[in-house]
């Protein structure tokens, strides 16, 4: 009994030690796991996320490829201010501009609001924000342009003059209202009264102007589609524009018709190619193809949250 019960200690103790380095193998590939999904960005499904500014509605919602409408994220009501800008950070959180009180803010799916920059600097005016690969924001301001680093400071300098202070190596802005940042790192902006759209080198330490092309004024929607071609809005005449790069040779693809598009805000893309549109005084937003063409016969997203819609983020890769 004494060597049979020996047996089945020794038995036993090699069954925990088997055991001991099971569990510290799965152990191991767990905590590989969790390291390689703690570097790298979280991920959401790919979504549109929208924000309004009217007096009845002031939010930030939520729908999903098909325009159908998923949340309220969180509506700036409830704080008094008026929502103008929206870009994506990663994962869940969305940088959105707003004014009264004037500030950029970072906001997540939950509705969480927190702060990300604000300034005596910021005073109004702030219309549209875009984020580069580094992480630093370009926020227009008035007829300025300031630069926010990831920190939250602002630069190239905490006082004093903005990144562009109204003009630019002899390139002026006037009121700004939105902009498109390339993977060259050029900086595209609207002018609304000026009818300019103005390009801008930032890749370095100084900005150059590269060009400066006016297409009438009352210019506001922009948009660098992934075919190379240059779309904006105007509300002169509530069309909509496919030009070049830079803004030359443009010829409209939507003529007026304010019955559908009146005032467009915005122009983002879908994964598909297709074009929505911010129709600020119709209060839509629209789905036109690459070549102005509307899909369906309604509305793409009419709800009591597209009130008033100043800027829309497709967060399948697309950012305003």
């Amino acid at each position: 009994m004494i060597y049979l019960n020996g047996t089945l200690s020794k038995t036993i103790s090699l069954i925990k030690i088997i055991l001991i380095y099971v569990s510290l193998f799965f152990l191991t590939q767990a905590c590989d796991k969790k390291e390689g999904s703690f570097l790298t960005e979280s991920s959401i499904e790919p979504m549109i996320v929208l924000i309004s500014g009217n007096g009845s509605h002031r939010g930030v919602t939520a729908y999903d490829l098909d325009g159908n409408f998923i949340k309220v994220i969180t509506d700036f009501r409830f704080t008094g201010g008026t929502p103008r800008s929206i870009t994506h950070v990663s994962g869940d959180t969305f940088i959105v501009g707003q004014e009264n009180p004037d500030q950029l803010e970072y906001v997540n799916l939950d509705g969480e609001v927190s702060d990300f920059f604000s300034s005596n600097y910021f005073s109004g005016g702030i219309y549209d924000a875009v984020r580069d690969s580094e992480g630093n924001v370009y926020s227009i301001e008035s007829n300025n342009i300031e630069k926010i680093d990831a920190s939250g400071a602002r630069k190239p300098f905490v006082t004093g003059s903005a990144f562009i202070q109204g003009n630019a190596d002899g390139c002026s802005l006037n009121v700004p209202t939105k902009l498109v940042l390339t993977e060259n790192n050029h900086l595209i902006v609207a002018g609304y009264n000026s009818g300019n759209i103005t390009t801008f080198d930032i890749s370095g330490d100084t900005v150059t102007c590269l060009s400066q092309v006016n297409v009438g004024n009352q210019l506001y929607a922009l948009h660098l589609h992934s075919n190379g071609s240059l779309y904006f809005g105007r509300w002169a005449n509530d069309s909509i524009y496919r030009a070049d790069p830079d803004g030359n040779n443009a010829t409209i693809i939507w003529s007026s018709n304010t019955s559908i598009i009146n005032n467009p805000t915005d122009i983002v893309e879908l994964p598909n190619g297709n074009l929505l549109i911010a129709a600020y005084s119709s209060h839509t937003v629209e789905q036109l193809d690459q070549d102005g063409n509307r899909i369906g016969t309604i509305p793409f997203i009419a709800d009591g949250q597209t009130l008033s819609v100043f800027d829309i983020v497709v967060t399948s890769g697309e950012s305003n």
